[in-house]
């Protein structure tokens, strides 16, 4: 009895070494098409990334015409609205990315080694009251204003 011919591997059987299976070609493929995309635009997805990071704001004012009007340099927007005594207004339109400003920071400096503990002294009371009476005369502007 010819006991090659019962189990155990074979002469040439399976894969040949080093070689690279279809799929596995196929995916490093699109890994390459994707990492050049990405170098591309890497200084734009940077930019990105650090925007989503501190969060963005857009300022608008009412122009002379009544329309809103975007200011793209807020500070200065407001400054100068401010002096000439028109109202501007300053909308927040995406929080800041902690967890992202985490990553980069971590991924920047390395990560912490050990916790500190640091005070942090408390923010001044403001109670719903205080808060009312100048919501209350804003709306009432802009009632005046759109009415």
């Amino acid at each position: 009895m010819n006991t090659r011919n019962h189990g155990g591997r074979r002469a040439g059987s399976g894969g040949k070494r080093g070689a690279i299976y279809a799929p596995t070609r196929r995916k490093q493929a699109l890994l390459a098409q994707w990492q050049a995309a990405v170098a591309l635009r890497f200084d734009d997805l940077i930019e990105a990334q650090l925007r989503a990071a501190q969060g963005a704001s857009a300022v608008f004012a009412t122009g002379t015409d009544g329309t809103w009007v975007h200011h793209p340099d807020p500070d200065a927007a407001i400054l100068a609205r401010v002096q000439a005594g028109d109202e501007a207004y300053r909308l927040t339109t995406l929080a800041p990315n902690h967890a992202l400003l985490t990553q980069i920071f971590d991924r920047l400096l390395g990560r912490p080694r050990e916790a500190l503990e640091v005070e942090v002294p408390a923010l001044p009371m403001v109670s719903d009251a205080d808060l009312a009476a100048p919501l209350a005369a804003l709306l009432s502007r802009w009632q005046v204003a759109h009415g």
